[in-house]
């Protein structure tokens, strides 16, 4: 009898299985975030941060001109730069480098600390953003 239980239990668990398998392959992939925007995001306090906020911005590097980014010293800086081939990506001044691909966007998280103008370059040196952090 316990031979016999336990192939039913083994039918079962090959059922489950091939009905799950199943309705993962209709399920729909999950949404892509892909945007090329280059609009600036801007949003309240960030807490612990001295109440700057929290700029969000997606750069490509095929902008043609520098992109202009403003912010206040104490803002967060929340920053992808889409680049078409694998290069890195600086942000000058602040010391900063990342390397980004064109499946993995180089991206910087950072608490702006120091006024200034800085550049955010790709490669050799082309810029693509150039920062400017007021006190």
């Amino acid at each position: 009898m316990v031979p016999m239980a336990a192939r039913r239990l083994i039918a079962v668990l090959v059922a489950l299985l091939l009905i799950s398998s199943f309705i993962a392959a209709l399920a729909p992939p999950p949404a892509s975030e892909e945007t090329t925007s280059t609009e600036q995001t801007t949003t309240g306090p960030v807490a612990g941060s001295g109440g700057g906020a929290v700029i969000k911005q997606r750069v490509g590097a095929d902008a043609g001109e520098p992109v202009p980014l403003e912010a206040t010293v104490g803002d967060r800086l929340q920053l992808v730069v889409e680049v078409a081939d694998a290069t890195p990506v600086r942000i000058r001044g602040l010391g900063r480098s990342e390397f980004g691909t064109p499946l993995a966007p180089a991206r910087f998280d950072l608490l702006l600390r120091r006024s200034g103008t800085f550049a955010v370059t790709v490669g050799e040196g082309t810029a693509v953003a150039r920062l400017r952090v007021t006190p």
